[in-house]
């Protein structure tokens, strides 16, 4: 993939052709970005994290460093002014120590897998910690999912399928819409269990969102119950993926 100036781009592989790019917000870490780049002769786009590893450019939650090189086919790109720093300029004035919590993969047992004890209430575990195990039940799983529009006069529900999340902060949506985008988890409160998963769609960088939580020791996730109309907690059904091998 050939990244050139303005937005412009070229893949070179099969397909072969033109492809425009483009960078948005993560829904991770303070240091990650998506890529977003066309398919050529498709009109399909595909969207992944960009993060580190040990200081080097790569695949978010991967320890497969990215190698840029000089791009000999942007030669004839448009223009633009970039700007540039020096050395000690790009240099943050605290050098961030991220915590690394190992935490086990979690066992797929037909097609099921238990939910963390670190997250039950009674759990002594900080909020970090939490995330870290929320990824861990969720990474590898399908779930059913919705996500709207708001304007001011209307809702409309944009994507309605299943949401398979998948290593690497890799989603699968297969639904209404059919692609790849991005997926994390984020914090909502001051507890270890207060965390929402954050999706994007294929070809739109807009954050949609999923509350969880812990009730009873068993996850669920808010979101308006069907029976009553009411706003309120219902159980966090996942099982295994099948998009995610």
């Amino acid at each position: 993939m050939h990244l050139c100036p303005g937005g412009t781009g070229y893949l070179d592989g099969d397909p072969e052709g033109a492809a425009k790019w483009e960078i948005n917000a993560s829904a991770g870490g303070w240091h990650e970005v998506t890529l977003t780049h066309e398919i050529p002769f498709t009109g399909d786009s595909i969207t992944f994290a960009l993060g580190l590893y040990e200081g080097q450019p790569a695949r978010s939650g991967s320890d497969n460093i990215i190698e840029f090189t000089d791009s000999d086919r942007c030669a004839l790109a448009e223009p633009v002014t970039l700007p540039r720093f020096t050395a000690e300029e790009r240099l943050l004035e605290e050098t961030p120590v991220p915590e690394v919590v190992e935490i086990a993969e979690i066992p797929w047992v037909a097609g099921e897998r238990e939910f963390p004890s670190e997250l039950m209430s009674d759990s002594q575990i900080n909020q970090e910690t939490g995330l870290r195990f929320w990824e861990a039940y969720l990474t590898g799983a399908q779930l059913e999912a919705v996500a709207y529009n708001y304007t001011s006069f209307s809702v409309s529900a944009v994507f309605e399928g299943l949401l398979n999340l998948c290593g690497e902060r890799v989603a699968v949506l297969d639904g209404d819409t059919v692609g790849v985008a991005e997926w994390a988890i984020q914090a909502t409160g001051s507890g270890h269990s207060d965390a929402k998963i954050v999706f994007t769609l294929p070809n739109d960088p807009t954050f949609r969102t999923i509350v969880l939580a812990v009730s009873n020791d068993e996850p669920v996730r808010m979101g308006r119950i069907e029976s009553t109309g009411l706003i309120g907690p219902s159980p966090l059904d996942i099982s295994e993926s099948t998009e995610c091998e």
